[in-house]
């Protein structure tokens, strides 16, 4: 039962390499570097990398595979309440699995990126990684032929939602056709990494505005804005006081603040230097 040839940072590289390029292929161009945190910010922030691009982020945290070839040379697993508590006794061939502690700060940080994408507060995708290959050369090959994400499982966090919080480990087959949290056997199907990228970022895409914006369309808005708070549309527009509030308030419509710049007139400055 052989774990990775290689070390997760080098699967991460990869990983993090065609990640950022298939972003950019489905029109989710990143808008800075991606984020890849030390071992100590990791066990708070939770994630190994985080890819972030306009109105989508992507969470990712890394697993190295162990390739379980064989049953252990101990004797069957055995059984817990009729269901088997190992991987072995699940699938009885050749599979992979890979460990996740469910009571760490470090899953509950990536639980909490899912539930508040859930809960609408951005577009973004909270994701497990994993690859479906153990050895050194695989790994080169999958990234020379820009396969990583194809031949790898992404797996939400949510997935551990029907077991106790804990020690846990998740198994999938060689094909990656089927998945099972194995400490109480729970069928997760797995996705590729690459589907599952591409599924979300593609409806966050899809999910923005696609009309230009025009003078006019801006105009209509502004007036439906202004009314629904209560700002008066009918003010002495020779008055400059009054021009600038509501100026000032619909700058305030659009998130932003006024600020004006230019030559001081020259009577209110001589009349402030009189009354000096």
């Amino acid at each position: 039962m052989p774990a990775a040839d290689f070390s997760e940072f080098s699967y991460g590289y990869a990983v993090v390499r065609q990640a950022e390029d298939l972003l950019a292929r489905i029109g989710a161009g990143l808008v800075g570097a991606p984020t890849l945190p030390s071992l100590l910010k990791e066990n708070t922030v939770g994630y190994d990398a985080e890819l972030v691009a306009v109105d989508f982020a992507l969470f990712l945290q890394f697993k190295r595979s162990f390739f379980v070839s064989r049953q252990h040379t101990q004797g069957p697993c055995g059984y817990m309440s009729g269901e088997p508590h190992c991987t072995w006794a699940y699938w009885n061939t050749e599979h992979y699995r890979f460990d996740v502690d469910t009571d760490s700060n470090q899953f509950h940080a990536m639980r909490g990126y899912e539930t508040s994408i859930v809960l609408g507060y951005g577009n973004g995708l909270s994701l497990y990684l994993a690859p479906a290959f153990h050895k050194e050369t695989d790994l080169h090959l999958a990234y020379t032929r820009g396969l990583i994400l194809d031949r790898s499982i992404g797996i939400r966090p949510s997935a551990f939602d029907t077991v106790a919080a804990g020690q846990h480990k998740y198994s999938f087959d060689l094909g990656m056709t089927a998945g099972v949290v194995t400490s109480e056997p729970a069928p997760v199907d797995p996705k590729t990494a690459a589907d599952a990228i591409t599924a979300v970022a593609n409806t966050a895409i899809a999910e923005r505005p696609t009309e230009p914006l025009t003078l006019a369309a801006l105009g209509s808005w502004a007036a439906n804005q202004s009314s629904a708070a209560g700002m008066d549309l009918e003010f002495d527009r020779r008055s400059a006081p009054d021009t600038l509030a509501f100026l000032s308030d619909f700058a305030g419509l659009l998130g932003g603040s006024l600020t004006l710049l230019g030559r001081q007139d020259e009577t209110l400055a001589r009349d402030a230097d009189d009354g000096a």
